[in-house]
């Protein structure tokens, strides 16, 4: 059981595999928010992103656009 379990909800790094074929994980664009909010929380004097909004819809890519002006 145990074991099964662990095949099911893999947690690795950044490029998680999380959910079942049946449950649905983490979508590219929270995948994206949640590593732009990782960068941000350490306070970086420079942030470089390479296309934050890409495959975000409008109303994300302008509520991270708001919060990259801050």
């Amino acid at each position: 059981m145990g074991n099964n379990v662990s095949n099911q909800h893999t947690l690795v790094s950044g490029r998680s595999l999380v959910g079942t074929p049946f449950i649905r994980g983490v979508s590219g664009g929270e995948r994206k928010r949640t590593a732009i909010g990782m960068e941000i929380i350490t306070d970086p004097a420079v942030l470089f992103l390479d296309e934050p909004t890409t495959g975000l819809d409008s109303s994300t890519s302008n509520a991270v656009l708001l919060l990259l002006k801050r």
